[in-house]
């Protein structure tokens, strides 16, 4: 049986109604199969690779430099259970104790963990920048690729 009929008799159970959209990888098999699957049922709608495009959108040298911080940010949080702590309770100052254990990894196998791991940073972005401040957490930065500019152009360029 083909990975579309296979797919196609998955829809046909829950039934077509509760269906919206379909969403794959680029492999062949998986294309061909969402291609078969979108032209049988004409309310179904083809989002193709959304997770890669969003991937290589990401990964744009403008946002480089955010990037490196993102992971930078994260990777300390990871590995820091002194940090984390102080993360805690100021945290549970603003009332919010339950952001702390949400940070997200970034993943080199998964297209869509950038994404992930700044939405889950965003949530105690404001508390991270209070230990920063009162000089509580320190991150390294010297691999962040800091823009500067060009003497002849006055272009921005990345280090």
């Amino acid at each position: 049986m083909t990975f579309a009929k296979l797919l196609r008799q998955t829809i046909n159970e829950i039934s077509t109604e509760k269906w919206a959209a379909i969403c794959s990888d680029s492999t062949a098999v998986m294309k061909n199969s969402q291609r078969e699957i979108v032209t049988s049922i004409l309310m179904m709608l083809d989002f193709n690779d959304v997770c890669y495009h969003i991937h290589n959108t990401i990964k744009i040298s403008q946002l480089s430099s955010m990037i490196s911080l993102l992971k930078i940010i994260v990777k300390h949080f990871s590995k820091s259970m002194i940090s984390v702590a102080h993360l805690y309770k100021e945290c549970q100052v603003d009332g919010n104790d339950q952001t702390v254990n949400g940070l997200q990894k970034i993943s080199k196998t998964c297209c869509s963990t950038h994404w992930s791991a700044a939405v889950s940073l965003q949530h105690c972005l404001t508390n991270i920048k209070t230990l920063v401040e009162k000089k509580i957490v320190k991150f390294k930065l010297s691999r962040i690729k800091r823009p500067t500019a060009c003497s002849q152009t006055g272009h921005y360029l990345v280090d």
